[in-house]
């Protein structure tokens, strides 16, 4: 296979910084304004539309969008990604960006690195350049495979000929499951499982092309999106699953396999 497209997401891979979001937070003192919104979008509460919107209103009024791409001019390129960018290009893949970061910001970081094409969020504006409330959604950090998608029908590249790069290392305990950043950005959250993995269990946790977590556990399945909330639970009584002892979970660009403790 020959491959034709490597996308990257932005945040905590490209750069060092983890979010361009939260950097401008951090900028005008509004970091924990910040988190309540992010508490109530990775718990269903709210709409990513929604929680652009109460991160936007609350920044200074009449804030001009010049002055926000002149505080998110301050950021760091990894040392690595350049050189592994020029690798990606000299294979003959295209490199692209897909961040649910904002796109003033993707753009430069884009042309920087010689980056063909990006996909990102932004922020509305007046005709007097300053931000109007709202935010544009291009990119649900809990849906990037909606955006990724997209992406490859309008380049007419095959998603089983790509390969996407992100910064989240998933661990299951008996508890719960874990979301680390790599690169020391640290501790993320934890969800819960209906359920402690099998005893036998080999490969219990696989992360799905289309983003979702699938975990598999002596109770069944949970699926979980990006951000963690939970998508679906599979068990004997809602799928074909032969039994809830799952032990192995593996994937393929087309279907999710799992492998379960059943009498032969």
């Amino acid at each position: 296979m020959k491959l034709a497209l490597a996308a990257f997401d932005m945040d905590g891979t490209i750069l060092e910084e983890d979010s361009s979001w939260v950097a401008l937070h951090r900028h005008f003192g509004t970091t924990r304004t910040g988190k309540r919104g992010l508490k109530l979008y990775t718990d269903g509460k709210i709409d990513y539309t929604e929680f652009m919107r109460r991160d936007i209103a609350s920044w200074p009024k009449n804030l001009a969008i010049d002055e926000v791409d002149r505080i998110l001019s301050k950021y760091r390129i990894r040392k690595e990604a350049p050189e592994t960018v020029n690798r990606l290009k000299d294979l003959g893949a295209k490199v692209t960006l897909v961040t649910s970061g904002i796109d003033i910001l993707a753009e430069r970081v884009a042309r920087d690195l010689g980056i063909e094409s990006w996909v990102a969020n932004g922020l509305e504006t007046t005709s007097s350049g300053r931000l109007a409330g709202t935010g544009i959604g291009r990119v649900d950090p809990s849906r990037k495979d909606i955006a990724y998608l997209g992406l490859l029908r309008r380049l007419g590249i095959r998603r089983e000929n790509t390969i996407a790069v992100g910064d989240t290392v998933w661990a299951q305990t008996t508890n719960d499951i874990r979301a680390y950043g790599t690169e020391g950005a640290g501790f993320r959250g934890s969800f819960p499982v209906p359920a402690g993995p099998s005893d036998n269990a080999g490969h219990p946790l696989e992360a799905a092309t289309d983003g979702t977590i699938w975990a598999g556990t002596n109770n069944g399945i949970r699926v979980y999106r990006r951000d963690g909330s939970v998508l679906q639970d599979f068990t004997t009584a809602n799928s074909p699953l032969a039994s809830d002892d799952v032990r192995a979970i593996r994937t393929d660009p087309d279907r999710v396999v799992a492998s379960e403790d059943v009498e032969r």
